[in-house]
């Protein structure tokens, strides 16, 4: 079962960015001051947020983790103190699974744990968890995530059923025409109610007399008709329909 994508940011996520700039001395904090992450090998010198560590490890049962970070491009020592670091203090749970990058958008995944909306944090697909907003420690992300992964492992499970019943449906009426119709496929939304893709089944349903059947997937609910009377009106409906919506919303199989 594939595990849904976590990515989680480093800097005041996973780091403690303060603890090691009271440490620093003080012609090193003169010097870089309002740019301390430039600082030669001020990373490695950090410690974690406090549950960071043992929250990442029980997250990493139900998650496929990693590390999401972006490093100062003016410090080189900082990209290597990075790699360090995690190693440090989360070994094998994130070994080769530290990503650098300012463009934090191209990354697929479902959530991303992350302090600022820079770096294409605005833009992520997935869900930004804003920590320490939203969610001020670890223990209020790692509640809300396990909740979340309980829900996923139900749905996972709900999709693996959905294959195998389409599977035994292909073979059962393979010499029949069927059209699958996908939720959500109105393409434009002054389209009326009866549009809707359980409308659509419904009146092939009742005006040609198809079986229709209900299949539940991760988009909603899958709609499949079938012509085992083998009306004659069925592919020229499914034609039309095809022109009207996206070629996605309307899948004609005809064995």
């Amino acid at each position: 079962m594939n595990k849904p994508i976590l990515y989680i940011d480093m800097d005041n996520v996973l780091v403690n960015f303060q603890s090691d700039i009271a440490a620093l001395d003080i012609e090193t904090r003169a010097t870089y001051r309002g740019n301390y992450d430039e600082a030669p090998n001020i990373f490695s010198k950090m410690k974690p947020i406090k549950g960071a560590v043992e929250a990442v490890h029980k997250l990493a049962e139900h998650y496929d983790i990693y590390a999401l970070s972006t490093a100062p491009w003016n410090n080189p020592t900082a990209w290597s103190d990075k790699v360090l670091w995690i190693q440090k203090y989360f070994g094998t749970v994130l070994y080769k699974r530290l990503i650098l990058s300012h463009h934090k958008n191209l990354n697929k995944g479902e959530f991303l744990i992350d302090d600022r909306l820079k770096n294409g944090v605005e833009t992520f697909e997935g869900e930004h968890l804003h920590f320490g907003v939203d969610y001020k420690n670890w223990q209020e992300i790692t509640d809300y995530l396990l909740d979340k992964a309980v829900f996923y492992k139900a749905q996972t499970k709900k999709e693996e059923k959905s294959h195998i019943e389409l599977n035994s449906l292909w073979l059962e009426y393979q010499e029949y025409e069927k059209v699958f119709i996908y939720p959500n496929g109105i393409q434009h939304k002054e389209e009326k109610a009866e549009h809707s893709s359980l409308n659509l089944a419904r009146y092939l349903q009742d005006k040609l007399h198809c079986s229709l059947l209900e299949i539940s997937t991760k988009r909603g609910l899958l709609y499949c008709v079938i012509n085992d009377k083998k009306s004659e009106n069925f592919e020229k409906i499914i034609l039309k329909w095809q022109k009207m919506y996206s070629q996605s919303f309307i899948d004609f199989a005809k064995n």
